[in-house]
């Protein structure tokens, strides 16, 4: 998939999931805005920041080594092939603009809720 066809369908599942709580809540005033937005942000960054986290290979270590405790304990044939370096080469690196473009639509939404919240305070 190309960069910008992911970007669109990451800005079209933002939109779709905004709409989508602001029908939930029955609601178009400007603090079902601000609650829909921030929902979304969440939505969209939360999943971001976890493949951030995963790409970067920050818990491969701990994954490897609770993966590797459990086939020791159930004496799977397996136990001894394992290689943590074997483990770190073979892993599935997410291409970069993945989770980038989420950061920046979701912090987007972010951003928008905090410039509603503004609004709704001075009003």
């Amino acid at each position: 998939m190309s960069k910008f066809r992911y970007f669109l369908l990451l800005l079209f599942v933002s939109t779709v999931v905004n709409y989508i709580i602001l029908w939930y809540q029955e609601s178009y005033d400007l603090l079902a805005w601000i609650n829909s937005t921030f929902f979304t942000g969440a939505f969209i960054l939360g999943p971001g920041l976890l493949i951030f986290v995963a790409n970067s290979g920050a818990l491969g270590t701990i994954t490897f080594f609770v993966q590797k405790g459990i086939l020791i304990l159930i004496r799977h044939p397996k136990r001894h092939e394992m290689n943590f370096y074997i483990y770190q080469a073979m892993r599935n690196i997410v291409p970069p603009y993945s989770y980038l473009f989420m950061f920046i639509i979701g912090g987007s939404n972010i951003a928008v809720m905090f410039i509603l919240l503004g609004i709704y305070y001075v009003q």
